[in-house]
């Protein structure tokens, strides 16, 4: 119990000052997830709230809101179950954070087509699934959400500056975007709906599972098959 308050504590206090832009009420059926989403995402909607924080960098959901993108992401899916998969947040340039039922935490990158999931691979049930979460979350700030220009550098500060700060459910986006050519450069970012977005991003390619308990991560097999 103590490491869950002191990991919650964590994340809130990270989430509290992390230069929050507009934070909304969340309105959930607690009772539709409950069982089914770690209590701690519960603790911490309820401190924090949801929306963009960070600057815009990552932004916390209602998974309700998300559930078409989901269950795009995953139809038919062999073993990541759509109905058991709920988003929880996602980054400025639409990396999704979800929680399954089965497999812990899910990584949904859409503009790369990857989808990681470490506790397929490297499972650790003794963990507290709420700790498990939230851990994924203290690291919601972290360079990897960002996505890297040609030459080599996040675009995430480039692309801030020229449109400016993200608003709740908005994201960053490129046109075209790269699975069609786009180009891995600020000139080529747009702000978008994050909905409308992340379903032209998730039909623009296969998805990939990816194991990243090794290195370099491992290619695991399409998505659906």
């Amino acid at each position: 119990m103590e490491q869950y308050s002191d990991r919650l504590n964590s994340v809130v206090d990270k989430f509290s000052g992390g230069n929050v832009e507009e934070t909304v009420a969340l309105k959930i059926d607690h009772s539709s997830y409950e069982g089914r989403i770690p209590q701690g995402v519960f603790d911490l909607w309820e401190k924090v709230g949801a929306g963009p924080f960070f600057d815009g960098y990552f932004q916390l959901c209602a998974p309700q809101a998300y559930r078409g993108i989901i269950n795009q992401v995953f139809d038919g899916d062999s073993q990541i179950a759509p109905a058991q998969t709920h988003a929880v947040g996602f980054s400025a340039f639409g990396e999704i954070i979800a929680w399954n039922e089965q497999f812990r935490d899910v990584r949904i990158n859409l503009v790369s087509g990857q989808i990681a999931c470490r506790s397929m691979f490297n499972p650790k049930p003794h963990i507290d699934p709420s700790v498990t979460i939230l851990s994924r979350l203290l690291l919601a700030d972290d360079p990897s959400f960002d996505v890297l220009g040609t030459d080599g550098k996040g675009l995430f500060k480039s692309a801030k500056l020229k449109l400016g700060k993200l608003q709740a459910g908005h994201i960053y986006g490129f046109t075209p975007i790269l699975a069609l050519g786009g180009n891995r450069a600020a000139e080529s970012i747009k702000i978008y709906e994050a909905l409308p977005h992340m379903a032209i991003l998730a039909q623009a390619h296969h998805m990939h599972l990816v194991d990243n308990s090794v290195f370099p991560p491992k290619l695991v097999r399409t998505i659906g098959s």
